[in-house]
């Protein structure tokens, strides 16, 4: 007797299938079926065939069907900045000229968070961890694209205008302003889509939050649970600040605020000594690694010693949003940001890459190229 193929919702064909399971298995000529937004079947196309009647077909033919790519930093609303901080070498919060997260409205950060998504999606990313001024709006734009999205504000208690001249002036105001959003964002978004948009707490750096509001972060964050994201060790002069004003490098700073840990996702992570690398790879947090980014900058993350030290080791666009891949190891911009920074091919080693949250369970969403089906658990 044979059985009536049941129906799913749909069914995506492609001449490669990479699993990225256990086994790591890849398929030839495959396909993957979805019903009730969850993968139920994967495996050669003509079985899928017999064993499923789609609604809807995508023909992958000629194109490789694999999990979507993860975005661990990156901050849409600076697409604001795209053509103009590419060869600047220094972050755009410290640097005047260039527009920052206090001059934009709502309604900016959501044009511009929009657009953003928009490109992450077509490359192929299907989950970001975005965190800026008016986060509010990130998690909008990712929940009318479809994106999965962990989202946070920019906590912070610098001025900013100040710090744009090279000058840190704490305000408790600005502090306290900026705690309020990022509060009132995970009590507005985390959970919304039966968990596709996720809120975390984001200190900015060690350097441009005072010790006070780094402790406060903790407690916040202690008590909301999930991850915590910050910028670690980008510039020297984050550094120097941090040890001229509290005795401690940043990492050690954090760590002596229970910031330090597995839940910790830290971007760049460029200027540590030995010491700072056996601690951070000790508290097994995750480095968001942006190797171009960095490259741009003249500047070389330890990754490799991040990573046998303890470390997990992910990638970012950080403001470039766009396409993941190219971003850290396209032809045109790498060779020279590479040939710039001398930069070791060692250094493109990475894990968790593909829809896997670092501290949470793998996703199973998948994407055929230029399309993307969303499909969270």
């Amino acid at each position: 007797m044979t059985l009536e193929p049941a129906p799913c919702d749909l069914l995506v064909k492609g001449d490669l299938i990479l699993t990225l399971d256990a086994q790591d298995r890849v398929i030839s000529s495959g396909a993957v079926a979805v019903a009730d937004r969850a993968i139920v079947d994967i495996g050669p196309a003509d079985e899928l065939h017999t064993r499923w009647a789609p609604a809807e077909m995508i023909d992958g033919t000629g194109r490789i069907v694999m999990p979507g790519l993860v975005n661990v930093h990156n901050h849409t609303p600076l697409m604001v900045t795209r053509g103009m901080i590419e060869d600047i070498g220094f972050a755009p919060m410290y640097t005047p000229g260039i527009p920052q997260g206090h001059w934009l409205t709502e309604d900016d950060a959501f044009a511009l968070s929009s657009l953003g998504m928009y490109e992450l999606l077509r490359a192929g990313c299907t989950t970001v961890v975005d965190y800026y001024r008016h986060p509010g709006a990130c998690a909008r734009a990712a929940a009318d694209l479809g994106l999965r999205a962990v989202v946070a504000g920019r906590v912070h208690d610098a001025e900013p205008a100040a710090l744009t001249t090279g000058r840190y002036e704490y305000s408790r105001a600005v502090g306290e302003a900026s705690l309020r959003e990022n509060a009132e964002l995970i009590e507005r978004w985390n959970g919304h889509d039966g968990g596709r948009i996720r809120c975390d707490w984001a200190p900015h750096a060690p350097d441009t939050c005072s010790d006070d509001l780094l402790r406060e972060v903790s407690r916040l964050a202690e008590r909301h649970g999930g991850n915590i994201h910050t910028h670690l060790c980008q510039l020297p002069l984050e550094v120097e600040t941090v040890v001229a004003r509290s005795g401690l490098t940043p990492p050690q700073l954090l760590d002596k605020l229970g910031l330090l840990n597995e839940r910790l996702i830290a971007a760049h992570c460029i200027h540590m000594e030995p010491a700072d690398i056996e601690l951070c790879g000790r508290a097994g947090i995750t480095v968001a690694h942006a190797p171009i980014g960095n490259a741009k900058g003249g500047r070389i993350a330890p990754i490799i010693e991040l990573r046998e030290a303890g470390a997990r080791i992910a990638l970012c666009t950080d403001t470039s949003s766009g396409d993941l891949i190219e971003s850290c190891a396209g032809p045109s911009p790498c060779s020279a940001s590479i040939a710039r920074a001398a930069y070791s091919t060692r250094a493109l080693c990475w894990t968790g890459a593909h829809e896997r949250e670092p501290g949470r369970s793998g996703s199973e969403t998948w994407w055929a190229r230029w399309r993307s089906a969303s499909v969270p658990t």
